[in-house]
């Protein structure tokens, strides 16, 4: 994969050319180099809000009983057979 210099915050990184790299390399340049600032982003209106660098998203898992697994199996299999 190519590679490129960018210059974030007085220093000069070389990230790759992807789309969660140049959204992360903006968080940080934005936030001033703080990745923990880069985290706790106050800016909700950002279009690159959602997709910034250096959090962790966190899902409640929920317990799931026999009856729930078994149905969302099959959900799974009548979509790959619609696929095919």
């Amino acid at each position: 994969m190519k590679t490129y210099k960018v210059k974030v915050c007085n220093k000069e990184i070389e990230i790759s050319r992807t789309r969660a790299r140049a959204i992360k390399a903006y968080c940080t340049d934005c936030s001033a180099g703080n990745q923990t600032e880069v985290a706790e982003c106050p800016c909700t209106m950002c279009p690159l809000y959602i997709y910034r660098g250096y959090i962790r998203w966190t899902l409640d898992k929920k317990e799931v009983t026999e009856e729930e697994m078994e149905l969302r199996r099959e959900r799974g299999r009548n979509i790959r057979l619609r696929q095919a």
